[in-house]
C-alpha cells in the first residue's frame, strides 16, 4: 500500500495487482472490464470487514480470459496469485527479472514489476483490451479443441502436464526422453500423453 500525503491509503487505480493472500479477484476500475453485469442467483462477496463496517458486491465483469468481482468502492484491482495459477503458468525469476510473469498463451504474457511497498503490479494505464481480448482468446481455442478427444485423453494429457511442472518444466524432448526410459519411478504416462 502507499500512502498519499495526507496519510491515506492510494494505490494507483490503472494497475493491477498480483496478490499472494487474496482469495478472489476483485477490481475497482471499470474501464479494464468488460460484460459487468449483476449476478442473477443473489450470489455475492463480502470484500473487507473493519471497524467502520463491511463492503460487498453483487457484480462481475471479466478483465480479459479472468472472471472477476466488481466494486468501484474497492482500494485496487487484484488478481488472486492462487486462482491465476490454477488456470496459467506463473512463473518468477528473480535472479534474472524480479517479476511475476503470467503465461496466457504463445507469446502472451502479463508481467508484474515489484514497485512501490514491495507491490507487484501490471500497469494497465495503456492497456489495450482488444490485444488483450486477443491474447486470451487462444485459450477458448484450446478448450474448444479439447472437445474432439475422450475424456481419458484429455485428463492424461493433464496429468503429463503436471508431472512435466512437477520436474521443473523439462523441455519436451528431453521429457519425452524421460518418460521413454522409464526414469521416473511408477509413472502412470506414456510418450503418447506427452
Amino acid at each position: 500500500m502507499i500512502l498519499s500525503q495526507h496519510n491515506e491509503a492510494y494505490i494507483n487505480p490503472n494497475w493491477v495487482l498480483l496478490d499472494s493472500e487474496s482469495t478472489d479477484h476483485i477490481f475497482c476500475k471499470e474501464k479494464l472490464l468488460t460484460n459487468i453485469e449483476p449476478t442473477t442467483d443473489g450470489e455475492g462477496l463480502r470484500l473487507l470487514y473493519s471497524s467502520g463496517g463491511h463492503l460487498d458486491t453483487q457484480q462481475k465483469g471479466k478483465f480479459g480470459g479472468f472472471e472477476v468481482w466488481y466494486n468501484p468502492k474497492s482500494l485496487a484491482n487484484i488478481l488472486s496469485l492462487a486462482l491465476v495459477t490454477e488456470q496459467y503458468r506463473v512463473t518468477l525469476d528473480s535472479e534474472s527479472e524480479n517479476a511475476f510473469i503470467v503465461h496466457i498463451s504463445a507469446g502472451h504474457v502479463i508481467k508484474f514489476i515489484r514497485g512501490p511497498a514491495d507491490l507487484y503490479y501490471y500497469d494497465a494505464s495503456n492497456i489495450d483490451m482488444s490485444k488483450l481480448k486477443l491474447a486470451f482468446s487462444f485459450l477458448n481455442t484450446v478448450s474448444e479443441n479439447k472437445k474432439l478427444y475422450k475424456k481419458r485423453e484429455v485428463r492424461k494429457a493433464t496429468d503429463a502436464i503436471v508431472l512435466n511442472r512437477r520436474t521443473n518444466y523439462i523441455v519436451k524432448d528431453k521429457f519425452i526422453r524421460i518418460v521413454n526410459d522409464n526414469w521416473i519411478r511408477n509413472n502412470p504416462i506414456t510418450v503418447g500423453d506427452v
